[in-house]
């Protein structure tokens, strides 16, 4: 009597057997790909935290390191982490490549709410820009209502930032004595963060990266469309909220503790994929390392680049990420 598995082996073209072994060697590639991605990312990481936090320090100078160097690099490396992170959920949530953490207004919101805290000298700052994000895209979504596309959401984003950054402007010219520590600030700023700053980012980082591993493979069918998603048994409203949530507030704690800075939630996501197409359960804690390998890298540049002066990191990401995006941008459109 012939089994199950042998009657297969006759009367298909191609053997299960062949199929597993396939398969394996497929999974096996792609662990390997991530593993030795990872290595080498981890060791850049590792290189530009030693360049960050000992460069240019003159002798028995242990309290710059400790106080002032270490700390810097380890927000520097959390924010770009979440920024990375952030633009690559909007981008397939909103089913828009070009799609990035600002565009939902979240930003200027939070960058809104912390100015007008500053100026009223209310407490609870963190909260504040957390709720600035979220009052921003709350609008967006009330005025995208009912169409609620993707891209009736980005056009919608679009307006409610420029609006709110308008806004964000126009206090800093009428208060100027109240808040001119704050436009250096907005151009994305990472001085003066305490290793307290660093822990509460790592905890974001941690519980921001563990929600999205949680969904991995609601974020891959999602990535295949949304009908699609939804016939392999995806909550997709649920899925789609939740990760725009995750995203806003990851946003917000970001331009809390380093301002606005661009490009990153934008070419990141997109050059990894380019590089290392994986399955979000391994892409996700790629992407991570890699955001944040470029943040260490942009802020290096920012107060290495003009020593004794620095220049904002928003502008130094923007020194980086503009050719960055151009190469990704021409490479997709060849495609």
């Amino acid at each position: 009597m012939i089994d199950r598995e042998e009657l297969l082996e006759k009367t298909s073209i191609i053997s299960p057997k062949v199929i597993i072994g396939t398969a394996q060697r497929e999974q096996l590639r792609r662990l390997t790909i991530v593993s030795i991605s990872v290595i080498f990312i981890l060791a850049i990481s590792l290189y530009l935290i030693y360049k960050s936090t000992f460069w240019f320090i003159p002798n028995n100078s242990e309290l710059i390191f400790k106080v002032i160097r270490f700390p810097r690099a380890l927000v520097a490396f959390f924010v770009g982490s979440l920024l990375a992170l952030s633009g690559h959920v909007l981008q397939i949530t909103l089913e828009n490549p070009l799609a990035e953490p600002y565009l939902l207004g979240a930003s200027s919101g939070s960058a809104l709410l912390l100015a007008i805290g500053q100026l009223l000298s209310l407490k609870y700052t963190p909260l504040l820009a957390v709720l600035g994000g979220v009052l921003a895209f709350l609008l967006v979504i009330i005025f995208s209502y009912p169409e609620m596309n993707p891209y009736t959401l980005i056009l919608n984003g679009v307006v409610v930032s420029i609006v709110m950054w308008s806004a964000t402007l126009g206090l800093l010219a009428l208060f100027p004595n109240k808040l001119d520590n704050l436009f250096m600030y907005f151009l994305g700023s990472l001085t003066g963060k305490s290793l307290i700053d660093a822990k509460i980012l790592a905890g974001i980082f941690l519980i921001t990266i563990a929600l999205l591993l949680l969904k991995a493979s609601d974020i891959d069918l999602l990535a295949l469309g949304r009908s699609i998603a939804a016939t392999m048994g995806v909550n997709v409203k649920f899925v789609y909220w939740f990760l725009i949530a995750v995203a806003i507030i990851s946003v917000s704690a970001s331009v809390y503790y380093a301002g606005i800075i661009g490009f990153v939630g934008l070419i990141i996501p997109h050059l990894f994929r380019t590089l290392a197409p994986l399955p979000n359960k391994y892409f996700i804690p790629l992407l991570a390392v890699g955001g944040g390998t470029f943040m260490l890298l942009a802020d290096w540049l920012a107060y290495t680049a003009f020593f004794p002066r620095e220049i904002p990191v928003g502008i130094a990401c923007a020194i980086i990420g503009a050719p960055v995006f151009l190469i990704v941008f021409r490479r997709m459109q060849k495609e």
